[in-house]
């Protein structure tokens, strides 16, 4: 079945227990793959237990080789409570997996308010829940943010930043 990414720091801060919670609500089939590891996985364990679904998840720990990992996911899920850049989501758009965020900080800038990939509001598992849904049943609405994530995510490129540090740097010049 349609398998699910969320690749971070088992912290309070990056959310995970948002799509642990809506869990429940996707059809069974779906599965979660938790990359990362940190002082939350006994509590989102625990919760998975409690709601039924830690047969659905799969712990995988930390793990330094990501990028050949994406490929494997139908969509990439980072909940955050709180983020800066979020390297995760550019991650999952360079390697074409469409992409559901939390609507905070830069996450809205980078899937350009929702075109680039899904947003949904911090902590709400209702809407987690239904957009997740609706994108597993929709695959040429995942083809669609899949593709618009591939044109945003260069403008993040290593070689577009050093060319807009360097035009910062220029306009100082006196």
């Amino acid at each position: 079945g349609p398998v699910i990414g969320v690749m971070g720091a088992l912290t309070r801060e990056k959310g995970q227990v948002t799509v642990v919670n809506a869990l429940p609500c996707l059809p069974r089939s779906v599965r979660l793959v938790l990359i990362g590891d940190g002082p939350e996985r006994a509590t989102l364990e625990e919760t998975a237990r409690s709601l039924g679904v830690l047969d659905r998840i799969v712990f995988a720990g930390f793990r330094t080789e990501t990028s050949v990992l994406w490929p494997a996911f139908d969509l990439a899920v980072a909940p955050s409570r709180h983020e800066g850049l979020g390297t995760a989501v550019l991650e999952a758009m360079a390697a074409g997996v469409p992409v559901v965020a939390a609507a905070i900080g830069a996450f809205r800038e980078v899937l350009k308010d929702g075109t680039a990939g899904a947003l949904v509001a911090p902590e709400d598992v209702e809407g987690m829940a239904s957009t997740v849904a609706g994108l597993l049943e929709d695959a040429e609405a995942r083809g669609s943010l899949a593709r618009a994530g591939l044109i945003r995510v260069k403008d993040y490129s290593t070689e577009n930043m050093v060319l807009g540090t360097e035009s910062v740097y220029m306009d100082l010049e006196v």
